[in-house]
């Protein structure tokens, strides 16, 4: 119980913290705060850039090699993380737009380290930023699904090695988001219509208290899945919505990530700057979910509060 209890709250904790935006920090008075939220940003930004010259040069932080290159992460356990905190600084960035001076140099700033980590899930949320500020401060349009749609395929071709890799490459049987995919749609065949259940499939806590489903499946061999070295268990999110809660929960979810698209289109007839905030937060969320833990990730928490705050202000 203490696992499938813990794992429901990891799973509905973004729901929880854009309610908790909502309703607290909705009351904000951004324009009052505005300089001294930026003056926070900006030094944070410029703490990252001296950090990741000096480490070019020394090599004084752990990273990974990327197309023969250097991947960086700085401080932080992953590449990944490092990219989800610039994406937070640069939607605090664009929502202080209409109040400062100067913003737009950081954010190019904080898109240029994104992209030198390397990962295709960062070039692919540093285009899709891009493109939402082009349409929204330049061309002065909403984003809508079709205008989405012009984003997927620039986004696949800069991330298809990695798509290819993870999703369609059966030649790599031991690849664990290729795995857990695959036997996810086995799952929701199998326990057809809800899955099985929390703490079973893909997420943290199946990892923690080690899911019986891994074996039932043959996944208990493969690597990053194996009980006791299971760190890749919980690198996915679309799995683990599909194989824990099956077709069900798969369009449910789907389905309140689209009403949620449409509740941001509302903050755009209060401040255009906000509304580019909003949608660069939760078309990140988007993008990395294809290859990460997205939604239920620790920086989807603070994500999930801005935008929350800012759907507040349409009340």
């Amino acid at each position: 119980m203490k696992a499938e209890v813990s794992d429901a709250f990891l799973c509905i904790k973004f729901w929880l913290a854009l309610y908790v935006g909502k309703k607290i920090f909705a009351k904000i008075d951004m324009q009052k705060y505005a300089s001294k939220i930026y003056f926070h940003v900006k030094c944070i930004t410029i703490l990252y850039g001296v950090l990741i010259v000096i480490d070019y040069s020394l090599h004084i932080f752990q990273a990974t090699e990327r197309y023969g290159l250097r991947s960086e992460q700085l401080m932080y356990t992953h590449p990944t993380v490092l990219v989800a905190c610039c994406v937070f600084l640069i939607t605090i960035l664009l929502s202080l737009k209409n109040y400062v001076t100067g913003s737009k140099k950081y954010i190019i700033i904080l898109l240029l380290i994104m992209c030198s980590t390397l990962r295709s899930k960062a070039f692919g949320a540093a285009l899709a930023i891009v493109l939402i500020c082009y349409f929204v401060f330049v061309r002065k349009k909403k984003i809508t699904l079709r205008t989405m749609l012009l984003f997927i395929p620039l986004v696949v071709i800069l991330g298809w090695d990695q798509i290819q890799y993870y999703f369609f490459s059966s030649i790599i049987p031991d690849s664990a988001r290729y795995q857990l995919l695959t036997k996810a749609f086995e799952i929701a065949r199998d326990m057809f219509p809800f899955g099985t259940g929390f703490a079973t499939f893909g997420s943290y806590y199946s990892g923690v208290y080690y899911s019986s489903v891994y074996a039932a499946y043959g996944l208990s061999n493969i690597n990053g899945l194996r009980i006791g070295a299971s760190q890749f268990i919980s690198d996915s999110f679309w799995p683990m919505i599909l194989g824990q809660s099956g077709y069900f929960g798969l369009f449910s979810y789907i389905f309140a990530v689209m009403m949620l698209l449409k509740a941001i289109q509302g903050i755009r007839k209060v401040e255009n700057s906000y509304y580019a905030a909003a949608m660069s937060g939760i078309c990140y969320l988007i993008i990395v979910s294809m290859a990460e833990s997205a939604f239920v990730h620790p920086i989807a928490v603070p994500i999930a509060m801005m935008i929350g705050a800012f759907l507040g202000k349409c009340e």
